[in-house]
């Protein structure tokens, strides 16, 4: 399943990034998103997230990064 969130960058690992989230996806509570990838982020920055579902457990919501846009080089 695909998703799009609007999020906050909270913690860079190698391979993993941790973002900000708080609400309800598919009847479950979410407070994180767990993103896997390579691509580099910016502590504290939010970002238009693109990602694919990978699981949801203990209000971890843990998905393979499609595509991202930092929301400071968005102009309108």
């Amino acid at each position: 399943m695909k998703i799009i969130a609007l999020t906050q960058c909270l913690e860079c690992t190698k391979g993993i990034v941790y973002f900000h989230f708080k609400g309800v996806f598919l009847g479950k509570k979410i407070s994180l998103i767990k993103v896997i990838t390579e691509h580099s982020f910016k502590i504290n920055e939010e970002y238009l997230l693109f990602i694919e579902l990978v699981k949801v457990h203990n209000k971890t919501l843990e998905a393979n990064l499609i595509e991202s846009r930092n929301l400071n080089s968005i102009y309108y």
